[in-house]
């Protein structure tokens, strides 16, 4: 019981050590230009348009459906809210709503699609709610210039450490997930650096034969060494500067959004809050605390922090307990931290049967966009939702009996096409199973 309450009380100390909150609040104004840049950058190249506005369906979550609503011109509406929110967030006003708006939205726009999935967007997801709840925008921000009685300078140290944990386990998943046979052999980057001999300057470079195998072994090195070399301080300038080399690679080689600049923003939280303090402020007079804890609301944040931490670290992992492999089945890959893992191709030939066993093949290009082709072709999730929505079309057109069934090969990271579903399966007679491999999946040919 000693023992136990001793690292008790080493915890409490750990989380509610008073501390500078510089390095936060430089962090959430960074957050605010990056999701400014997102924002209103997605509307500038056309990406709300192609995934939102040009499409008849967006393949929402599980749940979701209800989203499709928004689908067309409101769209733009939505995207210009996030900007005008992050520019509050940015600059801390009217801090509190802008935060809860631009994660509701921001959350509304990722779950009410699947056709571009991509890690970064699932991080941005996180962190904003994280934002949501902490006690932040005290600080170089324009409601503490116009109400004095909110500056702070302090802050508990459990903010920075969340963050701190928070990407510690996207870099080490990211490393982890890399090591399987596809990866070291330099299957997926000798296919994605082929498609980008015409990039100037270094395409020629990319396409000399060692390279895919130099950057599939660097990534996994880079991605498991840069949190220990961030934490230790005589590498943590080393760390910075792999890290810009890293990130501004894969900016200009894969062209991935505001995720590098993301993923450096978080840098900041290793550095001793008292240098980060130094370079931005001569005020060395530590301002009251956001508030006293109480031991209820010691204990809550005690909880939250580690039930936080611990689904961060079951969700990666929860595909090696479903049979097969999620390479294959997709079943565990999304919130997974599976980062530009693999590359996968395929033909899917839906067909809807309805009264007198009328058949009547699925023209994909009819009804869906480019982007969205790909997708309902490979992925399990897609599949079953499209069904879905091909039964809806069919029943508004009068038939009252309405059959779907798709019959998919597939091919991952370059390997001839393979058959990936059960033809026979009428996908409207099946129900999606949450907790593993869906039966009309066939297992892994190789």
């Amino acid at each position: 019981m000693e023992h136990s309450g001793g690292y008790n009380r080493k915890y409490e100390n750990w989380l509610f050590s008073m501390e500078s909150n510089a390095p936060i609040e430089i962090f959430r104004i960074a957050f605010g230009v990056l999701m400014l840049a997102e924002a209103w950058g997605a509307i500038a190249t056309g990406w709300v348009r192609r995934t939102f506005v040009d499409v008849n369906y967006t393949f929402p979550f599980f749940g979701f459906e209800w989203t499709q609503v928004l689908i067309g011109t409101p769209m733009y509406g939505v995207f210009f809210l996030m900007g005008v929110f992050s520019i509050g967030v940015m600059l801390g006003y009217k801090y509190r709503y802008s935060i809860l708006f631009l994660a509701i939205l921001w959350s509304l726009t990722y779950l009410m699609q699947k056709s571009n999935y991509n890690n970064h967007y699932y991080l941005v997801m996180v962190v904003s709610w994280i934002f949501v709840f902490l006690p932040v925008g005290k600080r170089f921000a324009l409601d503490a210039k116009y109400n004095p009685a909110i500056y702070r300078n302090q802050i508990p140290s459990w903010p920075r450490l969340l963050f701190m944990c928070l990407i510690a386990i996207v870099y080490f998943f990211a490393a982890i997930n890399k090591l399987y046979p596809d990866w070291l052999e330099a299957r997926p980057l000798t296919i994605w650096m082929t498609a980008r001999a015409d990039l100037p300057i270094i395409g020629p470079l990319l396409q000399i034969d060692w390279v895919p195998h130099f950057l599939s072994y660097a990534g996994i090195g880079y991605d498991l060494l840069v949190v220990p070399m961030l934490l230790w301080k005589r590498t943590r300038w080393f760390a910075i500067i792999a890290s810009l080399g890293f990130h501004l690679f894969n900016s200009a080689v894969f062209q991935i959004g505001i995720f590098p600049y993301f993923a450096l923003a978080f840098s900041i939280f290793f550095f001793p809050t008292k240098s980060i303090e130094k370079l931005v402020s001569k005020d060395r007079i530590p301002s009251p605390a956001i508030f006293n804890h109480t031991p209820t609301q010691k204990a809550l944040i005690k909880y939250a922090f580690a039930g936080f931490i611990g689904l961060m670290l079951i969700l990666p992992v929860r595909h090696h307990f479903i049979p097969d492999d999620v390479l294959w089945t997709e079943a565990g890959h999304r919130l997974s931290w599976r980062m530009m893992l693999r590359t996968k191709s395929g033909i899917a030939h839906f067909t809807v049967e309805t009264d007198q066993n009328k058949q009547h093949r699925i023209n994909l290009r009819e009804r869906l966009g480019g982007h969205q082709i790909n997708g309902v072709s490979t992925r399990p999730d897609m599949m079953f939702t499209f069904a879905r929505y091909l039964e809806k079309e069919f029943l508004e057109k009068g038939y009252s009996e309405v059959s779907v069934y798709v019959n998919a090969r597939v091919a991952v990271n370059g390997r001839p096409l393979k058959q990936f579903t059960d033809p026979e399966t009428d996908l409207l007679d099946v129900r999606w199973n949450y907790f593993g491999n869906q039966e009309w999946v066939l297992p892994r040919p190789w």
